[in-house]
């Protein structure tokens, strides 16, 4: 008869559960592993689907709304000046007859005389003028010379003539060292005729406010002077009538050297002049050139750019009439004016995360619900500026995730 060995028993025991127990079911752990992980690589396969035809929406509804603004700049009830019916749009015009560009509504400092629109002609200036000129100019009679220019100014019923007299009896009141007098009648100026320019050349508020800030300068009164002279640059910086280069460059030295204490506001506000100075020379030379366009969206053409001054769309098209026409768009400004909009037709429940970079990897528009998000990247279609469109699927909270197949 053998020996019992108690421990035979226990091992027999651990060894039945092993292959009864444990080895079925890291068996089954390990496929249902492999099935949850089959199911996670769907999900993700599904859900980078998903995102691709939220990304194509989005270009999509990009399109569509140049097509509205084109459809919004074609017609011809609409006639901007100085300015457009979209705020993103910094040029708008069409080709005359001639073949030659015309400028129809803007966001330039100043234009070249080549885009200008046919305006009315510049009248003649009054001949009543030549009298008063004489009395001050040939034979210095100032007193009678300021009484025949603000009589002038009170009984013309002709605008022009009118801001003439003013301007010069205004002139004349420095001459006469009465600075107050003179600042009163620029200060008139400046408020009664806004957008007017003087000889139709001139802009009658620019000359009116570095006069000002000149006697400002004189009479020591430094807080009125940094109004006005915010004033000023707020004028350079949104003209509200048309002039060239060379008068804007005259009124930025004529406030340099009159401006000799700078601030913070002052600084940041020439900085913005600066910058928009570089950008109207760059649309200039834009607008110069021949049709530059490339690509064809919905019957329209479309070229990108993308530089250091400017992030724009250049689109081309015919309007009803057949006279062509074409405009800059301000692709960053129109995308924030839009984007209410696009976010919401891409993703009317609010289930993405959206971000939007520039070429330099700059964020321009964010919707993210959580910072630590993971995106998809989808490059701008060529005739967009050269940016990325990032988006993520939002993750479901821990107990919609239980819920959730493959979660």
């Amino acid at each position: 008869m053998k020996a019992y060995k108690p421990g035979s028993r226990r091992r027999k025991i651990v060894l039945y559960f092993l292959l009864a127990v444990v080895l079925p079911g890291i068996i089954l752990g390990y496929m249902a592993f492999r099935g949850m992980r089959n199911d996670q690589a769907l999900r993700e396969k599904e859900s980078r689907q998903k995102l691709e035809i939220n990304s194509q929406a989005f270009f999509t509804e990009i399109d569509s709304g140049f097509i509205s603004l084109v459809n919004e700049m074609t017609d011809d009830s609409l006639h901007p000046v100085n300015g457009t019916v979209d705020p993103s749009v910094l040029a708008y015009y069409i080709i005359d007859s001639s073949g030659s560009k015309k400028l129809v509504g803007h966001k330039l400092l100043y234009v070249p005389v080549e885009l200008m629109p046919e305006g009315d002609v510049v009248a003649e200036p009054h001949a009543g003028l030549a009298e008063g000129q004489r009395l001050e100019f040939a034979e210095k009679r100032y007193v009678e010379a300021l009484r025949f220019y603000s009589k002038m100014a009170l009984n013309d019923n002709d605008i022009d003539d009118k801001i003439q007299a003013l301007v010069a009896a205004a002139r004349l009141y420095n001459k006469m060292n009465q600075p107050e007098q003179a600042k009163s009648l620029y200060e008139e100026i400046w408020k009664d005729y806004s957008g007017r320019l003087l000889n139709g050349q001139i802009p009658l508020e620019l000359i009116a406010g570095l006069e000002i800030l000149k006697i400002n300068r004189d009479l020591g009164q430094k807080d009125e002077m940094r109004i006005n002279s915010l004033k000023c640059l707020e004028l350079m910086l949104h003209p509200c009538s048309e002039y060239d280069r060379d008068q804007f460059e005259m009124f930025y030295r004529s406030f340099q050297e009159i401006i000799s204490e700078r601030d913070p506001l002052i600084d940041s506000l020439l900085m913005e002049l600066d910058n928009k100075k570089a950008r109207t020379d760059y649309l200039i030379r834009l607008l110069s050139e021949p049709d530059l366009t490339e690509n064809s969206v919905n019957g329209f053409s479309v070229t990108a750019f993308n530089s250091n001054e400017l992030a724009a769309v250049y689109l081309t098209w015919e309007k009803n009439n057949g006279v062509p026409a074409g405009m800059v768009i301000d692709f960053p400004a129109y995308l924030r004016s839009i984007s209410d909009r696009l976010i919401g037709k891409m993703d009317p429940d609010s289930m993405l995360s959206v971000k939007i970079l520039d070429r330099n990897d700059s964020v321009v528009l964010s919707r993210a619900i959580s910072e630590e998000t993971v995106y998809l990247s989808f490059p701008f279609p060529e005739s967009l500026p050269q940016w990325k469109l990032l988006l993520s699927e939002n993750r479901p909270g821990f107990l919609a995730t239980l819920m959730k197949a493959g979660s």
